[in-house]
């Protein structure tokens, strides 16, 4: 059986095709809001503030940084994590995004004079003058944006955390039961009373019942 693609993947339009984009921009329903980013590890803080801007127009308009000018912005080596193709397929899923696209240069400053949107929006840790085409977006009559985070979420910092448990979990694979706080006991005089001794996590020893180690925390029956 063939399945069709989702439909959301219609809202990925490329920007080398001007024409047909700002056609599509156009046909939107306005006011149409303009937003950029990168988008990379979606995450609460994200939809929430698409949502949001969302909710200042009738129709969306989200531009992502390429893969190229996603490096330039120096947020590590390793960014994005998700290339640009992933990052606008999740973009365009969202309920609240009408038309996802993408630059290449520094700035969206060319999409924004292309598609000319009604209201333009950036996060909160933007000034309104600040933004990249508030301007432009002034000068033909629209308004300019800058929405509070109700969640201070970060995709660096959630990476961060991420890499932190990766190599936590890394040590604890390479360490001995002494390191994680369980002791041996000393070798007995003999078989009998070695098989008679249990761990404790302070390190000491006491004879047990055949056939059971124990130790603070658990009892296993060996028979």
């Amino acid at each position: 059986m063939n399945y069709p693609p989702p439909a959301f993947e219609h809202k990925i339009l490329d920007p080398s095709l001007r024409a047909n984009l700002a056609a599509r921009v156009q046909a939107l329903p306005r006011p149409r809001v303009f937003t950029n980013g990168v988008f990379d590890v979606l995450h609460r803080g994200h939809v929430t503030y698409l949502a949001q801007a969302r909710a200042l127009g009738a129709s969306l308009v989200v531009a992502l940084n390429s893969d190229a000018s996603t490096r330039r912005l120096g947020k590590g080596d390793d960014r994005p994590v998700n290339r640009l193709e992933d990052r606008a397929a999740v973009i365009a899923a969202l309920e609240s995004v009408s038309v996802v696209t993408w630059f290449e240069e520094d700035t969206p400053l060319t999409l924004i004079r292309l598609l000319q949107p009604d209201v333009l929006i950036k996060g909160g840790d933007w000034k309104p003058q600040a933004i990249v085409g508030a301007d432009e977006v002034s000068r033909w009559g629209g308004s300019v944006h800058s929405i509070p985070f109700l969640h201070h979420k970060s995709t660096t910092a959630l990476l961060e955390a991420i890499r932190k448990n990766i190599n936590k979990n890394k040590v604890i694979s390479h360490m001995s039961p002494v390191s994680h706080g369980i002791a041996k006991c000393t070798a007995s005089s003999s078989a009998t009373d070695a098989t008679n001794q249990r761990f404790n996590l302070r390190g000491s020893c006491a004879p047990i019942t055949a056939g059971t180690i124990s130790t603070n925390d658990a009892s296993i029956t060996g028979r």
